[in-house]
């Protein structure tokens, strides 16, 4: 039996070669949502009904939003005057608000307010915490797989030859 000793050099380059970009990425994206998550958000649990008092401009436009390859959904702009109350202070304020249904008088709506200032607000705000949450968790997926296998390499025999000989492999049937 002839057996090759490559003391598994290779394979490690390869392994790190392969795996230090993804273990940059991920902390990237981790680091990246860890930013949206940690960056203070006056909008962020404030919110409060609001009631369309009066359409602007009738009708909405109407426009097709891509979901994915072959499907859309139907948004529409509303340019609309809204009212909305805080501690007992009406609000009137006139926006284009983009919406899956068309809005019409008496609609009512989402408005998120900055506590400090109440005439400072957003309608249909949506928070930034489940994208930062998926930011996060995906960036921490990211190490671990990339660290996991850069010490199995390091610590199994033949472990990283055979991860670069695996690749070459699947390279070589899929073409």
């Amino acid at each position: 039996m002839v057996s090759l000793n490559t003391t598994n050099t290779v394979g490690r380059l390869y392994v790190y070669y392969r795996m230090i970009p993804l273990i940059c990425i991920g902390c990237l994206l981790l680091s990246a949502g860890a930013g949206i998550g940690l960056t203070p958000n006056p909008y962020r649990g404030h919110a409060v009904q609001g009631r369309v008092v009066q359409r602007v401009v009738t009708p909405c436009d109407t426009y097709k939003r891509k979901n994915g390859k072959n499907s859309t959904t139907t948004r529409h702009k509303c340019k609309v005057k809204y009212v909305y109350t805080v501690n007992g202070v009406e609000y009137e304020h006139t926006d284009v608000i983009d919406v899956a249904s068309p809005l019409s008088e008496g609609s009512t709506l989402r408005v998120n307010y900055n506590p400090s200032d109440p005439n400072d607000h957003k309608v249909n705000y949506g928070d930034p915490l489940i994208a930062a949450g998926v930011l996060s968790a995906v960036g921490c997926c990211m190490c671990c797989i990339g660290t996991v296998v850069i010490f199995t390499s390091q610590k199994v025999k033949g472990a990283a030859t055979t991860f670069m000989v695996g690749n070459v492999a699947r390279r070589v049937l899929k073409n």
